[in-house]
């Protein structure tokens, strides 16, 4: 048997199917906006070089009242590696959650100051657009931490791709 989070989704495809073959696609795109708000516990934004363009999509994808993981690919320019100790780029605090504490901050490699640089610009703008997505549905407020950070493989000598994990929750 189906969950019914799966045969909510085939009955989602089966509409915007049913849409397509009919030449409705200025409908369909008025209908997804509507009805994909506030499901999804995980995104994987997996376009390169950026996958900012998708990023309110994203957010607003999230739930409301329990939020998730965005999973970001993205391509960054860097210089020299610099040794230097994880941090928590969450921007209400820390705590004992060993998510957001600074020591468990995890990456596969040496974090570039470029590196940081980027995941820390990104947790910025996400927790804006967070707020602007969720603001009807009464969660104003968003911590957003990095859980992550993978060096996935360099496409010349100083451009980068990598994945950041950032877990993005509604302050109650």
């Amino acid at each position: 048997m189906f969950k019914t989070d799966n045969k909510e989704s085939v009955r989602i495809n089966f509409i915007c199917q049913s849409f397509k073959e009919c030449g409705f696609d200025t409908i369909l795109v008025s209908f997804l906006q509507l009805v994909l708000k506030s499901i999804a516990d995980r995104v994987n934004l997996g376009l390169i070089p950026s996958s900012e363009e998708g990023w309110p999509v994203a957010c607003a994808l999230l739930k409301h009242n329990a939020g998730g993981l965005l999973h970001i690919h993205g391509n960054v320019t860097s210089g020299k590696v610099v040794p230097c100790k994880p941090v928590n780029f969450s921007s209400k605090g820390t705590s004992q959650d060993p998510r957001t504490s600074t020591e468990s901050f995890s990456s596969n490699k040496l974090i570039k100051p470029e590196w940081r640089l980027w995941a820390a610009s990104t947790t910025i703008q996400l927790k804006s657009l967070l707020s602007v997505a969720h603001s009807k549905m009464g969660s104003h407020e968003w911590k957003v931490t990095v859980v992550h950070l993978e060096h996935v493989k360099s496409y010349a000598p100083h451009i980068d791709h990598l994945v950041l994990d950032v877990e993005c929750r509604p302050i109650q």
